[in-house]
């Protein structure tokens, strides 16, 4: 509305110093209508209608997602697998590169490695060799201890068996000492009595015997012994466990070198087309560091979805919002228009180089479906214009019918300010209204306060627009 207003108000000035210069030469004006002749003007009654706010901007076509791929490894090109046009799919091999630098250092991590894995094996061997002849050791003593404790306990029993034998032959022989006075039923069970005894000592003498002869049986190291081969084993633990730790050090460096070394093949993140590929066989790359960017080595586009990167200026900005729906038209397919929907609105703006209007990134998404929109490309120019805020029933007057004069509401009736009005035709004079006025479009203007529905405001001719005073006569006739 404000740039309507704005043009409005220019040809208005431009009219004035016209008319001033022909006053001053003592030429009568073209607009002079005379004190009592009434001037011929045309009206449209104000109306109901839809009217839809729009905010215009140039832009440029581009995917709604594109990588540029670089490599994390310095090297040279060696063979290039795509070419621009080219479909990929994530994870797709694009360009392989070589490195004399990254080869060494991998074959240097495989030698240690091998060499730590053979210590390992070594160390494993002996480490096993120890303990086992630290467990023989200390198995002997175990067997000659349990072989003791088994011998002593013979020994006691067969003191037990013996002293019971004895016994047994004492209560026999005083059995046998009574002669006829003692009933044969008793010197039996005494005779049995010792007789059973003495079974179980000589079992119990041949037990003991034999638990000596275990005892003999046993080489029985000495402790020194036994604390050298314990020495000896816990030696080898240590020399394990340090190779391990060197082995598992190897195998984590060889394990970096060889990703260094797969880095060498550039992939691809995403899926989509090859737009660019900006190097050569041969080239050599880097990486980019903090303050130096990286060779870019490959474009991929998903093409799929398209967006339109619009640079709406600062005057506009705070009226687009996510979610506005929008128009898209293409200067390489000019008889087409596309639709689309305000994704993104940039949190901050940028200054183009020797201007000093800051514009905001805001990204469109492409919603149209069709041939057409597949032959777009990103980098073509394109013109997007956004539907910030629609009124579905405003009252509306063209845009011509509304014009600034002073604010006579003013203290004194004078003020360097300037208000929008409207005349409004009552019979054959006009009444000069002040409106508010709201949203505009490309032909009219929402009227918010000042005039009804139906009242008939003048919208031509705009040198009688510009002339015409608050119950000034007028010949009105209804523009068709």
């Amino acid at each position: 509305m404000k740039k309507a207003l704005l043009i409005v108000g220019l040809a208005a000035a431009l009219i004035g110093i016209v008319y001033l210069n022909l006053s001053q030469a003592g030429t009568s004006s073209p607009f002079d209508f005379g004190t009592t002749s009434a001037a011929t003007v045309k009206t449209v009654a104000a109306e109901r209608r839809s009217i839809s706010a729009r905010v215009t901007a140039p832009g440029r076509i581009a995917a709604a997602q594109r990588i540029e791929i670089y490599s994390n490894v310095p090297g040279q090109v060696e063979s290039i697998l795509v070419a621009p046009g080219d479909t990929v799919t994530a994870g797709q091999p694009l360009l392989k590169l070589t490195s004399k630098k990254l080869d060494t250092e991998l074959r240097r991590a495989q030698i240690a490695r091998e060499r730590a894995a053979s210590d390992l094996e070594e160390a494993a061997t002996n480490l096993e060799s120890a303990k086992g002849s630290y467990d023989s050791k200390v198995r002997q003593a175990q067997i000659y201890s349990e072989a003791k404790g088994a011998h002593d306990q013979a020994v006691i029993n067969e003191r037990l068996a013996q002293a019971k034998m004895e016994q047994a032959r004492r209560t026999w022989d005083k059995w046998k000492g009574a002669g006829a006075n003692m009933p044969g039923q008793e010197v039996w069970q005494a005779k049995n009595a010792f007789e059973n005894a003495s079974i179980e000592f000589d079992l119990a003498k041949s037990r003991t015997e034999a638990a000596k002869a275990k005892v003999d049986s046993v080489t029985l190291a000495s402790q020194d012994e036994i604390d050298s081969f314990r020495a000896k084993y816990e030696a080898a633990r240590s020399r394990h466990e340090s190779i391990s730790k060197s082995a598992k050090e190897a195998a984590e460096s060889l394990g970096l070198a060889q990703q260094e070394v797969d880095k060498l093949t550039i992939h691809t993140p995403i899926g989509g087309t090859v737009t660019r590929v900006t190097v050569v066989v041969g080239e050599f790359v880097t990486p980019g560091a903090m303050n130096s960017p990286g060779t870019v080595l490959v474009t991929v586009a998903d093409l799929g979805t398209l967006i339109v990167e619009a640079d709406v200026d600062e005057t506009d900005a705070l009226s687009v919002k996510n979610g506005q729906k929008a128009s898209v038209t293409c200067d390489a397919l000019p008889d087409f228009q596309f639709t689309g929907q305000v994704v993104e609105v940039a949190g901050a703006g940028q200054k183009e180089s020797g201007s000093e209007i800051a514009v905001f990134l805001t990204k469109v998404r492409l919603e149209s479906r069709g041939e057409e929109i597949k032959r777009l490309r990103p980098g073509l120019s394109a013109h997007v214009e956004i539907e910030t805020a629609t009124h579905s029933s405003a009252l509306a007057v063209p845009l011509q019918a509304v014009v600034e004069r002073a604010d006579s509401a003013a203290a004194g009736g004078k003020s360097e300010s300037r208000v929008p009005v409207v005349f409004v035709v009552s019979g054959s004079r006009v009444s000069k209204k002040q409106v508010r006025t709201g949203l505009s479009d490309d032909t009219h203007v929402e009227i918010l306060q000042g005039i009804s529905a139906g009242d008939e405001v003048v919208v031509e001719p705009f040198r009688a627009l510009d002339r015409l005073q608050d119950g000034d006569r007028v010949s009105a006739t209804r523009l068709k």
